[in-house]
């Protein structure tokens, strides 16, 4: 694994992003590439959603330019209650969907703190804590169809675990 943590000054754009990503490929040899918070590479107030469709795009080509796997991590609209999100709730542009080869969407219910026998959940003084049961959607594929499950989220170890094989 190959961790970075940017230190470019404040200035972050694109460009520089995938220049880092291109030298860590060629020095490390990584095969897969997580991004996480696709929205903090925008700042447009006035263009946002071709901002964001202009960086998805580029993140697309540079994996098949580099032949790697590329997962972006991008921020749902916000919604209200617990209705269960569709990509179309992705924040600020439909080319994420347009672009993207899988869209895999996970979901907790909130739930009042004291509600939960969870003892991690009733101490953390919050009014609401999100269960611990995650509904993992495939939304949209481009060459399979989708499908869901259920993972079980253990806070404790930040670990997913199959829901039927959770411990009681």
């Amino acid at each position: 694994l190959y961790f970075v943590e940017p230190d470019w000054g404040g200035k972050l754009d694109v460009n520089s992003v995938l220049d880092k990503i291109r030298e860590a490929v060629k020095r490390y040899g990584i095969r897969f590439l997580i991004f996480d918070h696709l929205h903090f590479l925008c700042r447009s107030i006035n263009n946002l959603t071709n901002e964001i469709g202009n960086v998805c795009r580029s993140f697309k080509l540079l994996s098949e330019e580099l032949e790697i796997v590329t997962m972006l991590v991008a921020q749902p609209k916000k919604i209200q209650g617990d209705r269960i999100i569709k990509y179309d709730d992705i924040k600020d542009s439909s080319a994420i969907p347009a672009d993207a080869d899988q869209i895999i969407l996970l979901h907790r219910n909130s739930t009042p703190a004291g509600q939960l026998a969870d003892l991690d959940a009733q101490m953390s003084g919050d009014l609401e804590v999100l269960e611990a049961k995650t509904l993992v959607r495939i939304d949209a594929a481009r060459f399979r169809g989708g499908g869901e499950c259920y993972l079980h989220f253990n806070g404790a170890l930040s670990l997913f675990e199959d829901w039927q094989e959770r411990p009681q």
